[in-house]
């Protein structure tokens, strides 16, 4: 089982990593929660909340780190394929927790 190294919480039963901000030059985007692309009549009607397939979080959760299908709040695209580099980051006034993306490019 794999955890989160942001949150700390196991990435297939969670239903959310920690609201977090993604730093592209110097600006904090905030980051966008999972939203499945299609759902089918039976979710709609029964307000079925599906899961990533990637990272588990549920629809309006947060990705956890390294998630392929996170996408990118500057640019729309997949984060992890894009070309704003940035850090994610917790924004807050305590010492943030920031973990490099970078790392998990291209694997």
């Amino acid at each position: 089982m794999a955890k989160c190294s942001l949150c700390g919480r196991e990435k297939s039963l969670s239903q959310s990593c920690l609201k977090h901000f993604i730093r592209i030059d110097g600006v904090f985007y905030e980051a966008l929660p999972y939203k499945p692309r299609n759902k089918t009549l039976y979710e709609i009607h029964n307000n079925v909340k599906k899961r990533c397939p990637h990272c588990g979080v549920i629809e309006g959760g947060y990705h956890h780190v390294g998630c392929i299908f996170e996408v990118c709040p500057k640019c729309l695209r997949f984060w992890l394929s894009c070309n704003c580099f940035g850090i994610k980051t917790l924004k807050s006034n305590e010492e943030p927790k920031v973990v490099f993306l970078e790392n998990f490019r291209n694997k």
